[in-house]
């Protein structure tokens, strides 16, 4: 995950993600929350990295970051549709 931050990073160098973000989320936003339970990965077929997205334990927020070479394809469509469930008012 920190790897596709690096790469798009050589992309977007203005990227308002970075790297250190991640561990940030991980450990302290994440604190009584399995990690499991908060990250989607997306891959190829190959397992390579095309997108993921951290899910946050209060209601309704989420970090979606997708891979460049993903950007604006059908890929990133279905990350979008697959993220909007975690955007959905508990009822």
């Amino acid at each position: 995950m920190k790897q596709l931050l690096v790469e798009i990073l050589k992309v977007k160098p203005h990227s308002t993600y970075h790297p250190g973000d991640l561990d940030w989320r991980c450990f302290t936003v994440s604190a009584g929350y399995p990690l499991q339970a908060m990250i989607r990965l997306w891959v190829d077929e190959r397992d390579d990295l095309l997108g993921w997205l951290f899910i946050y334990p209060s209601p309704r927020r989420l970090d979606l970051v997708v891979h460049p070479n993903v950007s604006g394809t059908e890929i990133e469509a279905q990350m979008l549709t697959d993220a909007e469930q975690y955007l959905r008012p508990s009822s």
